[in-house]
This record gives C-alpha cells, sequence and structure tokens, in this order.
C-alpha cells in the first residue's frame, strides 16, 4: 500500500477486521482522530498511538451518558411541573375554600353573640371567633389539599356551610 495522503482523520466503516492496523498508523503519523464505525472492528485499537479513538463502544458510551443527562433532566423537569401543579391545586382550593372560611368565621360569631354577646366586648367576641374556628379552617384546609375539593365540599354540605351546588 503506498503512504497515505496527509490527513487529520480517517473514518472506516467496513465489514474487514483489523483493516487498519500497526503498518497503517506508521504511514499516518499526523493522524489527530480515528473513527471505527466497523461491525467487527476495523481499527487495531493499540495501533492507533496518539490519536483520538472514537469506536462504536465509545459513542454508545457516549449515548448512554447523554441519555442518562436527559433522563435526570426529565426527572427534574418532571418534580419541578409536579410542584408547580401542587401549588396551582392548593391556589384552587384556598379559592374555593375562602368564601367558606368567611362563612365558617361568621357562623362561630353569630353563635357566640346569642350565647354570650351580652356579656361580652364586641372585640372579644371577634377574637373568640376567629380563635373557635381555627381548627375547623386548618383542617378543612387539609382535607382539601389531600383529598381534593369534592370532599371539602362534602364536608362543607353536612356541616350546613354549603348549599348543593353552591361554591
Amino acid at each position: 500500500m503506498a503512504s497515505p495522503p496527509s490527513m487529520d482523520a480517517v473514518v472506516a466503516a467496513t465489514p474487514v477486521a483489523g483493516l487498519l492496523g500497526q503498518a497503517f498508523f506508521q504511514r499516518a503519523p499526523g493522524l489527530k482522530a480515528v473513527v471505527d464505525l466497523g461491525m467487527p472492528r476495523n481499527v487495531v485499537p493499540e495501533a492507533v498511538g496518539g490519536a483520538a479513538l472514537l469506536d462504536l463502544e465509545y459513542l454508545e458510551r457516549l449515548g448512554e451518558e447523554r441519555r442518562s443527562g436527559l433522563q435526570a433532566g426529565l426527572a427534574r423537569a418532571e418534580q419541578v411541573g409536579l410542584e408547580e401543579v401542587e401549588l396551582l391545586v392548593a391556589e384552587l382550593v384556598e379559592r374555593f375554600i375562602a368564601p367558606v372560611i368567611t362563612r365558617m368565621w361568621v357562623s362561630e360569631r353569630q353563635t357566640l353573640e346569642e350565647l354570650v354577646g351580652e356579656l361580652v366586648e364586641p372585640e372579644l367576641i371577634e377574637r373568640l371567633a376567629h380563635r373557635f374556628a381555627h381548627f375547623p379552617v386548618k383542617g378543612l384546609r387539609g382535607l382539601a389539599r389531600q383529598y381534593g375539593s369534592e370532599a371539602a365540599q362534602t364536608f362543607l354540605q353536612e356541616a350546613g356551610l354549603m348549599e348543593v351546588g353552591r361554591g
């Protein structure tokens, strides 16, 4: 075989095993990269010298690393998406139950006014109404977050704080 022309890289993709060996690489000392796409290997790896060898095994490994990176990125994106959906659901639940919370507080205040209105100052009745409504409101929020607005709606209907078909 005559001396190959001066080149920086060579690509081999034949069905011939060991086509490019020690003799070839001795006549092509300036090679910077060797790409072996052959099946079986066209290049004898030990003969490459200082050139970078990119063979199918190396390219597969790069592909696996890239896929792993993409999968990790997708997992992060999915997590961010789920977190955003949870925030949106929480916001929608708050919008749904905000008027109900007001009705709960008004109901507590009316009950206190009926029971002790003549004995206690109005400011204390307001504070007590907020205090008495605190735990049911907290429970209602948790119920709605965990089981959805339908569960909260059922609770409110049973408690008489929401009429059927009314938000």
